[in-house]
């Protein structure tokens, strides 16, 4: 099996809760309570959707959640 390298510090720069407001703006992800835990229900093809249209638009990925 091919596996892809994890490097540690390349992901110590991601910023991916920044993208929250966006995904909840968009209507692609909710927060809600499951039992006593705080969660996150999320459409993942909406959420597909909505990162390939911000990184197109303004730059946006994980990396740089407001746009490069």
């Amino acid at each position: 099996m091919k596996t892809k390298v994890h490097h540690p510090e390349q992901s110590k720069t991601r910023r991916c809760d920044d993208l929250i407001p966006l995904f909840i703006e968009k209507g692609v992800m909710k927060k809600v309570k499951i039992g006593e835990a705080n969660s996150l229900i999320v459409d993942a093809k909406g959420m597909y959707d909505v990162m390939i249209n911000a990184y197109n638009e303004n730059g946006i990925t994980m990396y740089t959640p407001f746009g490069s």
